[in-house]
């Protein structure tokens, strides 16, 4: 059987409705994947920044602990660096500065100062909620020095040698 010119191009042309058709077919799927890229990054993105706040929220709570400690401490070798009658009163100042010189953001803290014969403490105290997420961030940090008697220590030491030497 002998084909004719016109079976040729309609056979050509089915082909060719055939490929186009299979063209878009490329390019619906290549689009399909594009909004799927599109409706994953809508969901993830959210989510990366959401957590992104949180760790840095976490990291500003656990420097200001750290930063409160470290100024407790500060606070209370001054205030045992001074006499007993200021004692209280010199580390009290001291706390209240390094407080007022905390730029982080946080909660201020409520300061205790106490000083005796024994020593100074110094206590930074913060009462702080997590808002919507009901977590609990209140802290405290203490700093407890005691005061050095330098005769005594020496007549310790002293007491302790001798008692080397007698064995």
């Amino acid at each position: 059987m002998i084909r004719s010119d016109t079976s040729r191009l309609r056979i050509g042309w089915n082909m060719l409705i055939n490929r186009t058709a299979g063209l878009k077919g490329i390019f619906m799927m290549k689009t399909i994947k594009k909004a799927v890229y599109t409706v994953e990054a809508a969901v993830i993105v959210p989510v990366l920044f959401m957590l992104l706040a949180v760790l840095i929220f976490f990291f500003f709570h656990v420097h200001n602990r750290t930063w409160y400690e470290a100024a407790a401490y500060e606070a209370a070798l001054v205030g045992n660096s001074r006499p007993e009658a200021e004692a209280e009163v010199s580390a009290g100042t001291r706390a209240r500065e390094r407080v007022s010189a905390q730029i982080m953001p946080g909660s201020v803290p409520e300061t205790t100062v106490t000083a005796n014969t024994w020593g100074t403490q110094v206590t930074f105290r913060s009462e702080g909620t997590g808002g919507s997420m009901g977590v609990d961030f209140s802290w405290a940090k203490s700093a407890k020095i005691r005061r050095v008697h330098p005769a005594g220590a020496m007549r310790k030491k002293w007491m302790l040698t001798k008692r080397n030497e007698k064995r």
